[in-house]
């Protein structure tokens, strides 16, 4: 990270109070110390004030009241969950309390009866009214034996009971296992007795995409920006918020529309990429681009599933398609221009972006319009997924090929503002254009002034000697100051 970052770190660090738990250990399989670690659960809950502030709290009559109408909600729609926006609406419409909606929302979410999801990068969330259904699900999807035992056609009787024949099951596991495929109709038998109406499938599916990061569906980016209504932002906004997509679903789960998929991939799944394929890949990317900026993230532990989950979300909402994709290992490009990106993941410890072009004009300005975003999801991704965890930033020297430049593309200011920096390692000069997003304005008046020179070398003097400097015609040419 950059020097600004860490003394923001050290900051937050000094004005906090630590206070250091012992560690409870448990068993799983022989369920040793999960009594001790329920009473430690409860001790915490009714003593951590500032991290439960409504246990034991006094709820009003209206409150109890607007509380025991969500918990009824479960009840009344075709499936119990419900995005944010309809979740308040129904409430304030019953009851008022406009001003109350989140104390309601965090209480209910407290106790257990209720879940709240953000989705990464957005402000939409989604109300899950019974979060043990969502753990069934969760459940039938992941569960521990599904590599091994539970797709068994003739010992699980769930899958002819939803009316899968053999033939076409062995296909869609074979799918499944070996390349992360999974079909709707697998899909729904695995959650046979969770979701009993076949038209809620894909609503419901899409919602844990989106909310969960747990899959995606596999279809063209076309129809993927028209299945989740991928607006973009007007051009002329300001900020680093025009280079994303928003995401604006407009499905309910009591208002149905039309949403079609068959394949979903699912990357806990997926086969994995071997190191000498890695290796071949990365030097064919190599050998193929012209201009290549390598980005590394580092940390002593990369958090559980971060690098699925990010693969995820950012074919959801970033202008990127996947060429190919392993459970460690991403292939990809820019939809539209010819940028390229290569990800890969020990899923530990760290996490290496390259991404290239061989485009003539600004290639390295395109590479940066292309790896802002990815390097911005990831870092939101890495924040939201594990807001203590520490990660370090480093940048590829293109001499020497060690990662020996801190990150600061971040805080890029002052090497905009140099033209070179030297690597410690091999001392070659760098373009800090490879470092760090160049300033536009200030590159293309050095790209200006560069043409002109290279102009009045190559162009003969035409007039001659004797012509008095009055005669000749001047050209002024107004740069913008840097």
């Amino acid at each position: 990270s950059s020097l600004s970052d860490r003394l923001k770190t050290f900051t937050a660090l000094l004005n906090i109070s630590i206070q250091i738990e012992p560690c409870q250990s448990v068993s799983s399989v022989t369920f040793q110390g999960i009594e001790d670690l329920n009473r430690t659960i409860q001790r915490h809950v009714l003593t951590q004030k500032s991290i439960f502030p409504n246990v034991d709290r006094i709820l009003p009559t209206l409150w109890a009241e607007a509380n025991e109408y969500v918990e009824s909600l479960a009840d009344v729609l075709p499936v119990p969950y419900i995005l944010w926006g309809n979740f308040t609406d129904r409430v304030i419409g019953k009851h008022g309390l406009s001003h109350l909606i989140n104390d309601i929302t965090m209480s209910l979410y407290d106790e257990g009866k209720i879940l709240v999801l953000n989705e990464v990068g957005t402000q939409d969330r989604v109300v899950f009214l019974r979060p043990s259904w969502l753990v069934d699900l969760l459940y039938g999807l992941f569960r521990h034996d599904m590599t091994t035992t539970y797709l068994d056609y003739d010992k699980n009787e769930i899958f002819s009971l939803s009316n899968i024949p053999e033939s076409t099951f062995q296909g869609y596991k074979k799918e499944f296992l070996q390349f992360g495929l999974l079909h709707s109709d697998l899909l729904r038998s695995l959650w046979f007795g969770l979701l009993h109406k076949k038209e809620h499938l894909n609503h419901l599916w899409l919602a844990m995409m989106r909310f969960l990061l747990i899959a995606y569906p596999k279809i063209s980016k076309a129809q993927l920006k028209h299945l989740l209504h991928i607006q973009t932002p007007d051009p002329c906004s300001k900020g680093e918020k025009k280079i994303e997509r928003f995401i604006d679903v407009k499905q309910n789960p009591d208002v149905r529309e039309e949403i079609k998929f068959d394949y979903a991939i699912v990357p806990y799944y997926l086969p994995f990429m071997n190191q000498n394929e890695q290796q071949d890949e990365i030097k064919t990317f190599s050998n193929t681009l012209k201009n290549i900026i390598t980005i590394r993230y580092t940390s002593q532990s990369l958090p559980l599933g971060f690098f699925h989950r990010f693969s995820v979300s950012a074919i959801l909402r970033l202008s990127i398609i996947y060429k190919k994709h392993y459970n460690n290992f991403i292939l990809g490009a820019h939809e539209e221009k010819d940028v390229r990106f290569l990800l890969e993941t020990d899923h530990r410890t760290y996490f290496e972006c390259r991404c290239g072009t061989s485009m003539v004009e600004q290639p390295l300005e395109e590479i940066w319009n292309l790896l802002m975003p990815i390097l911005n999801h990831a870092e939101a991704m890495l924040t939201t997924i594990a807001p203590g965890n520490e990660f370090n930033r480093s940048v590829q020297c293109p001499n020497c090929k060690e990662f020996s430049f801190m990150g600061e593309w971040t805080t890029p200011k002052e090497l905009q503002c140099s033209k070179m920096k030297p690597c410690i390692l091999c001392g070659q000069n760098i373009d800090t254009a490879r470092l760090v997003q160049p300033n536009e304005s200030k590159r293309r008046s050095e790209e200006l002034l560069r043409r002109i020179r290279e102009r009045h070398v190559k162009s003969p003097n035409k007039g001659s000697d004797d012509v008095p400097p009055a005669a000749s015609t001047a050209t002024h040419l107004l740069v913008s100051p840097v």
